[in-house]
């Protein structure tokens, strides 16, 4: 009789998770969950008492507890849950990952550009780029977290002084740690690219803010000083990159091609190849990879900017955003030679904590940001193709301006230069380095064929050689066509604000 003197509120337990379940199947897909059952044990036991007489019964919550299933069941303690409801506690896992129309083709894409790496081994440099999320960073004397979770703890003084951090995370500040992970090619398809060395370059968020020539002008420099031959060019004739296509690195971008051509001249390539991942499958990206070995250097710290000068301190105390940092920057040079100085300790304790991580016995290498004056002479290089390109006119309405980049860019539409037989003035007065240039093709797009198994794709050595078009590509298929009638009239369903006279 005691034990059954809960059995009205058991029933509506039950009743209660069953209405849970019914209710969250219409949200969720496949077996994911996404909101749990209940807040609280308590919250669950006041849950059922309101929908219960008031005479009713109630359980404590330590034995209403007892009733789930054991998070482990070959412990001692498991012995005293009863397994009345299939329930139990769990901690919510960040792993899932989105799904797009071009995933598979665009994977096929990334196996092909290794094939063609591994075809052309000696003369290609592969590199991943990637930027982690903002680590932030406090005010002066208010340290704050730098946002990772710890996964273990962390090395400190057993008595006395602890590990501790601001208890919020405003911050205004705050430094991008940009990640290039040049590659070992091995030998093999079916062996692992993951290996080879890694460069972090930290850059304050808001006077380092990433672009795709600071981009291009940080792996220039390093290229040049750790993978060229001589004074300018890269030991290797062509170049492949690979990205999660972020606004930085989004190829189908005026200003990222442009930045990728004046990469092609700086650096004297044959060819340069760009890819990206498909969108949501920038874990494909080997950069991603790394930025977990970031965290490890990240974990359980607090950071805060140096402090300046009572005058500039009182100056940006009242700024609350980016903006109003950046125009006060602009406005007055001697805050931003200050507030540039703040940061320089936080940015170089970070260099020196990531510069202890290694990649396979191969210690990483912590950069400087790319400054002023090298973006503009990264810059310089597209003059050769064509000097009236203006710098704050990137945007695609604006190439009718550039007839010889324009017409570079129609002739180049792959980054590579002409064939002998065919050059243009530039591949003319800069001729192409590989011996064997007339045996160098693109990167095939990948063919879908019908097989015995349903669909596939062709691999590297079926379509190598040969004219490839994305026209396997899903999306591509099922993309609208405009048809002239409807560019003609697409203004009849713009709406506008009339003026209607009384």
């Amino acid at each position: 009789m005691l034990f059954g003197i809960f059995q009205a509120f058991w029933d509506e337990t039950e009743k209660y998770f069953q209405e849970f379940e019914a209710a969250v199947q219409e949200r969720r897909h496949g077996d994911t969950l996404y909101l749990p059952a209940a807040i609280s044990v308590e919250d669950l036991r006041r849950t059922i008492n309101s929908r219960l007489p008031e005479d009713t019964p109630i359980p404590s919550n330590e034995w209403l507890r007892l009733q789930f299933s054991p998070k482990d069941p070959y412990t001692v303690t498991a012995l005293r849950y009863t397994g009345r409801f299939n329930m139990k506690f769990k901690v919510q896992r960040r792993q899932l990952r989105g799904s797009h129309v071009d995933s598979k083709f665009a994977c096929f894409q990334y196996r092909l550009l290794k094939s063609f790496a591994i075809h052309n081994k000696e003369h290609v440099h592969m590199v991943c780029m990637d930027d982690k999320a903002i680590v932030p960073i406090g005010e002066p004397g208010l340290e704050i977290s730098t946002g990772v979770r710890p996964h273990n703890r962390s090395l400190a003084p057993a008595c006395g002084a602890i590990l501790g951090a601001l208890d919020h995370d405003f911050h205004l500040c705050g430094i991008v740690p940009s990640v290039a992970f040049h590659i070992s090619i091995p030998e093999s398809i079916t062996c692992s690219f993951f290996n080879g060395t890694v460069e972090v370059t930290n850059k304050d968020k808001i006077l380092q803010p990433s672009n795709p020539f600071r981009h291009a002008a940080e792996l220039l420099h390093s290229l040049r000083t750790n993978y060229s031959n001589d004074a300018g060019r890269l030991g290797q004739e062509i170049l492949l990159m690979y990205t999660d296509g972020g606004p930085d690195h989004r190829i189908t971008y005026t200003s990222v091609q442009v930045s990728l051509l004046c990469l092609f001249v700086a650096l004297d390539l044959d060819m340069l190849v760009a890819g990206r991942t498909a969108p949501t499958l920038s874990w494909v990206n080997l950069a991603e990879r790394v930025m977990s070995q970031l965290n490890l250097a990240l974990q359980n710290v607090a950071l805060a900017r140096e402090r300046m000068t009572d005058e500039m301190e009182g100056k940006v105390k009242g700024m609350s955003n980016i903006d109003t940092v950046r125009k006060a920057c602009e406005a007055r040079p001697a805050f931003k030679d200050a507030f540039t100085e703040s940061m320089v300790p936080v940015i170089t304790l970070l260099n020196e904590r990531f510069a202890h991580l290694h990649m396979k016995e191969k210690p990483f290498t912590a950069n400087k940001a790319a400054t002023d004056d090298q973006m503009d002479a990264l810059f310089g290089y597209i003059f050769t193709i064509d000097p009236n390109v203006d710098r704050e006119k990137l945007q695609k309405k604006d190439l009718t301006a550039y007839k010889a980049l324009t017409d570079f860019m129609q002739k180049h539409c792959k980054v590579m230069k002409c064939k002998p037989e065919m050059p243009c003035n530039y591949c003319n007065n800069h001729p192409p380095r590989m011996q064997n240039f007339d045996q160098l093709h693109w990167v095939p797009d990948p063919v879908c064929i019908q097989g015995a198994d349903g669909e596939r794709y062709r691999e590297f050595s079926e379509v190598y050689g040969n004219t490839t078009t994305e026209q396997d590509r899903p999306s591509l298929k099922s993309s609208v066509t405009t048809s002239p009638a409807d560019v003609v009239h697409k203004d009849l369903l713009v709406t506008r604000k009339v003026l209607i006279k009384s």
